[in-house]
C-alpha cells in the first residue's frame, strides 16, 4: 500500500509525538523513583509519609555524639571518616555552617575547609537539648524573661516605671495618669514614658579535654559526656553572671542592677526574722505570690534559718524530725554557692527576687570546635563550646509608690549595723 505525501507526514508526526511522550514518561519515572515506596512507619508523626530516601536518612545516626565525632574527624582526628567526608557530612547531614575566627562571619562547611578557621555551628535541635539540660538546675534562666537575638545587638523598648510619682499617683503604668473630670470638659493629656534597653551578645565559652580513647566508638560515649559537661558549665557560669555580673564584657547581674534595694542586717553576721520581714515588705506588690519569685541564699544561711525564732518560739521548722520546708513566707528558697557568704563584706548573701524582671537576650548561634594538636602529647582532644548571651534587669531603678516609699523586684540583704 502506497501512502500519499500527506499520510506519510501525518504518520511521521505520530511517531514524533509517541517518541516525545516516551521520553517524558522515562523522565517522570526517574523523578518519582524515590517516591515509589512510601513508608508508613508507626514512629513517624501521625499521617506523615516518608520517601525511601528520607527513611534511609532517618535510619542514619543523627545525634549529638555523632555530630561531635564528625567535628573530631573534620579536624584531622582518626575516626571512621576522612576529614573531607566528615566536613561534607557536617554540611549535608547536619546542615551545619562554620563561624570563622574573630570576625564572626558564618560560612558553609566546604569539603576543602580545614575546620581550623572557627567552630562549627551547633544545629538547633542539639542547642535546644543543651539549654534544656542547662536550665534544669539553673537559678535564673528558667524563671527569667528570655528573648531571641537575631544579631549581635538588640534594642528593646521598655516602659519607664521609675520616675517619681506625685502624691496619690502611681508610676506602674509608665506615667499614664487618670483623673476625675466633668462631662464635656478637656481630658488630661498624659504620655507613657519609654526607654530603650540595649542587649549586646557576650560570648561564654566552655572548655574540656577528652582522651582520644573515648572517641574510638565514634562518639557513642562522647555525646553524653560533652552534653553533661557543656550544659553544666553553661548553667553555672551563666547563673554566676546573671547574679553577680558587672555588665562589662558580660551580663549585668542582679546584685549590680540599679533597681536593687538593699535592706541592712539588724544583727551583725546574721540573718534574722526581722530582716526577712523587711525584705518582703520592699518586694514589688505584683511579685507577691508570683511563680517567678524566689529566695536565693548562700548555703551557709540554712544554719540561720533553722534557728529562726520570734521572742519565744522557733518558727521556721516545727521540729527536728520532719524535712526542711525550703520555703520562707511561702516563697521557695534556692540555695547556691554563687552568692557570698553571710559574713562576707560583699553582703548580698540573701536575695529576694522576681526573676521575670530579669531579661535575657539569647543569640541563637552556638558553636563547637575541637583541636587534636593542643594536647597532642597527652593523647587528648581539646573541645570548646561557646554561645553568646546578655542579661540585665528590666527596671533602671526602684519604683516609687504613691505613699512615698519604694519597692523593687530585687531585694538584697545588706551590711552589718
Amino acid at each position: 500500500m502506497t501512502l500519499t505525501a500527506s499520510q506519510e507526514q501525518a504518520l511521521e508526526n505520530i511517531h514524533s509525538t509517541v517518541s516525545k511522550q516516551a521520553d517524558q514518561i522515562k523522565q517522570f519515572e526517574t523523578a518519582v523513583e524515590g517516591f515509589s515506596a512510601p513508608v508508613y512507619a508507626p514512629q513517624n508523626s501521625p499521617g506523615q509519609v516518608l520517601t525511601a530516601q528520607e527513611e534511609t536518612k532517618k535510619k542514619e545516626r543523627h545525634d549529638f555524639g555523632d555530630f561531635c565525632a564528625s567535628i573530631y574527624c573534620a579536624n584531622g582526628g582518626k575516626g571512621n571518616l576522612s576529614p573531607e567526608d566528615a566536613q561534607a557530612k557536617l554540611y549535608n547531614h547536619y546542615e551545619s555552617g562554620q563561624r570563622s575566627g574573630d570576625d564572626g562571619i558564618h560560612t558553609q562547611v566546604l569539603s576543602e575547609a580545614s575546620g581550623t578557621a572557627g567552630g562549627y555551628l551547633v544545629p538547633q535541635e542539639f542547642r535546644n537539648e543543651l539549654f534544656d539540660m542547662a536550665a534544669e538546675n539553673a537559678v535564673v534562666r528558667p524563671r527569667a524573661t528570655v528573648m531571641r537575638m537575631t544579631s549581635r545587638s538588640m534594642v528593646v523598648p521598655a516602659v519607664d516605671l521609675t520616675t517619681d510619682a506625685g502624691a496619690d499617683e502611681t508610676q506602674f503604668f509608665g506615667g499614664v495618669k487618670a483623673s476625675w473630670i466633668e462631662t464635656d470638659t478637656q481630658k488630661p493629656v498624659t504620655e507613657p514614658a519609654f526607654r530603650n534597653m540595649e542587649f549586646v551578645a557576650h560570648e561564654l565559652a566552655g572548655y574540656t579535654e577528652v582522651g582520644n580513647g573515648l572517641l574510638a566508638d565514634s562518639g557513642t560515649a562522647l555525646g553524653p559526656f560533652l552534653n553533661k559537661s557543656f550544659a553544666g558549665a553553661i548553667n553555672w557560669y551563666e547563673d554566676l553572671a546573671f547574679l553577680k555580673g558587672t555588665g562589662s564584657g558580660q551580663p549585668l547581674g542582679i546584685i549590680n542592677s540599679p533597681c536593687k534595694i538593699t535592706v541592712d542586717k539588724t544583727v551583725a553576721d546574721d540573718f534574722v526574722l526581722a530582716n526577712a520581714a523587711s525584705m518582703i515588705a520592699k518586694l514589688l506588690p505584683s511579685s507577691q505570690g508570683s511563680s517567678s519569685t524566689v529566695w536565693i541564699m548562700n548555703l551557709g544561711v540554712l544554719e540561720k534559718l533553722v534557728s529562726f525564732a520570734d521572742s519565744s518560739n522557733v518558727i521556721w521548722i516545727p521540729n527536728a524530725r520532719q524535712a526542711l520546708p525550703i520555703a520562707l513566707f511561702g516563697i521557695p528558697i534556692i540555695f547556691t554557692e554563687k552568692l557570698p557568704a553571710l559574713t562576707s563584706t560583699d553582703n548580698n548573701s540573701v536575695i529576694l527576687a522576681d526573676l521575670s524582671y530579669y531579661w535575657i537576650g539569647d543569640r541563637q548561634d552556638s558553636e563547637i570546635s575541637a583541636s587534636i594538636h593542643a594536647n597532642f602529647t597527652q593523647n587528648q582532644t581539646v573541645w570548646r563550646f561557646s554561645h553568646r548571651v546578655d542579661g540585665q534587669a528590666a527596671l533602671n531603678g526602684p519604683i516609687n509608690l504613691a505613699d512615698g516609699s519604694d519597692c523593687s523586684p530585687f531585694i538584697a540583704l545588706g551590711g552589718d549595723p
